[in-house]
């Protein structure tokens, strides 16, 4: 199977009827990331290693313990498995970085300040400063009205008689064939949109020219009126 990753982790397990310490982190090193696989598999040896500490195997579960014999870990066996088990751990995050209000505001996807302020304070994140009043610019566009457009009494009675272009782009990924723009033009009489995709600005001479003659060609007839935003 192929690795994609590799990293450093740790297995936090909390206290609970089957463990003998309040708290306690194994580290582990050299973590593989396998997206193909099924279930993660723990290396007994590179644990014992990486903790200094050794595995004692029954039939029904098995203890993980340091070599002055203290009890750090206890887990069960499922379906022929030993599971070493951390599902009783919360949710946690860790940061050395102290992030600025504003960041966290859009890792959130934008949330309301009252929200960031709610998940920053019960996840204890690191943040540089607590805005109480954060005021975003992009979220203030956003929620922004135009000015309404003026009655247009233009009534197209046939195809080509306007036709609306436009130029969106540039695309952060670049399709297969290359293209990180597109041209979009629309009739207004049907209202059928063509999206032709160019790799660049400059190509929109050309492509304009070919969509007149196929145009042309499809309809025996020429653009009248041609408008671009």
């Amino acid at each position: 199977m192929h690795i994609s990753k590799t990293g450093n982790s740790s297995l936090h397990t909390s206290s609970h009827s089957s463990l003998h310490t309040s708290s306690h982190s194994f580290v582990l090193n050299q973590v593989l990331l396998v997206p193909q696989i099924q279930k993660n598999l723990l290396s007994v040896q590179k644990l014992c290693t990486n903790n200094n500490v050794y595995f004692e195997f029954h039939d029904q579960y098995f203890l993980v313990k340091d070599y002055s014999g203290t009890v750090l870990h206890r887990g069960h066996v499922s379906n022929g498995l030993y599971h070493f088990s951390t599902k009783n751990v919360p949710p946690q995050a860790f940061s050395s970085v102290r992030i600025s209000f504003d960041q966290w505001h859009r890792r959130l996807g934008h949330a309301a300040s009252q929200v960031v302020q709610r998940v920053l304070s019960s996840n204890k994140l690191p943040v540089d400063k607590i805005k109480r009043h954060y005021v975003c610019p992009d979220c203030q566009l956003a929620k922004s009205h135009a000015l309404p457009f003026t009655n247009s009494t233009y009534v197209s009675k046939s195809p080509l008689d306007l036709i609306f272009t436009d130029v969106w782009g540039p695309a952060s990924v670049t399709s297969t064939t290359g293209a990180r723009y597109y041209v979009s033009f629309l009739d207004n009489y049907s209202k059928f949109l063509w999206l032709v995709p160019i790799k660049f600005k400059s190509d929109v001479e050309c492509v304009f020219l070919q969509f007149q003659c196929y145009v042309k060609k499809q309809f025996s007839s020429k653009i009248k009126v041609i408008q671009s935003y």
